[in-house]
């Protein structure tokens, strides 16, 4: 059929445009043809927003051009997958959006000492005190609400400072990574935390809600980071920034 072959054209010109993404119209499946009715058998990529089963020519034209159908799940599902298709991260963020505390960014510097950042002039607030204070304010657990905050602020502030220097250079904002430098800088963050008792402890199962597996931990920081940059620049998935959820979130058991 035309149709399969403007299918993987456009797939193909995707990838082309997005170096090493999938596309909305990728296919595990799109060549056996039941010759009867002349309906093609589609195992579609990213099934999350995509139906599979035995399509006719209308159906993949439908999927071709962007339209819900018995293809394409809902307007919602396509305009997700299209923001998705863009940048590896998303997908990763996608996953992670519910587990965000987005607490405010907390700033490594002396008590009253100030540092200019864009345009905005911050005040120190002696977060290294402040730390092993509220690790010692807890018996059990040492992770505590006050600790995780202040965690996730100073982490947050470590990448989004490399980020916003990299996006000055002229690195895109969706193709943005760690380096290895700052991957250090924040591991040995996190080793003085845990020489300090604060976790995470031998045998201890780890959930997200109280924040000690903090090999998960680190990279959720990462790209929560990315994310708060992309809706600084206006470049975030606006239903995930109202929603706090992707359609494809794994987390069960919560309420919409």
């Amino acid at each position: 059929m035309d149709i399969v072959k403007k299918i993987r054209a456009k797939a193909e010109d995707w990838r082309k445009t997005h170096p090493g993404m999938s596309s909305p119209w990728d296919a595990h499946s799109l060549d056996k043809q039941d010759p009867k009715d002349k309906t093609i058998w589609l195992n579609p990529g990213n099934q999350q927003h995509l139906n599979c089963g035995w399509m006719t020519a209308e159906d993949l034209q439908d999927w071709l051009d962007g339209k819900p159908g018995r293809v394409i799940k809902s307007q919602e599902h396509w305009d997700e997958l299209l923001f998705m298709c863009k940048s590896g991260m998303a997908c990763l963020i996608g996953y992670d959006l519910e587990y965000f505390n987005l607490f405010p960014t907390e700033y490594l510097l002396h008590p009253g000492q100030r540092l200019q950042d864009g345009e905005t002039i911050r005040v120190g607030t002696g977060l290294p005190s402040k730390l092993m204070l509220a690790a010692k304010k807890y018996e059990y657990p040492k992770m505590n609400p006050v600790l995780i905050r202040m965690v996730e602020g100073h982490t947050k502030w470590m990448v989004r400072d490399y980020f916003r220097s990299q996006v000055s250079q002229g690195v895109d904002p969706y193709d943005l990574r760690t380096s290895r430098n700052l991957d250090e800088e924040i591991y040995g963050f996190f080793y003085c935390l845990q020489v300090q008792g604060c976790g995470p402890r031998t045998g201890y199962c780890n959930t997200p809600a109280v924040r000690e597996n903090f090999s998960w931990w680190k990279d959720l920081l990462k790209r929560e980071a990315l994310w708060e940059l992309w809706i600084e620049k206006g470049l975030a998935y606006e239903p995930w920034v109202k929603n706090k959820k992707s359609l494809f979130s794994r987390i069960e058991g919560r309420d919409d």
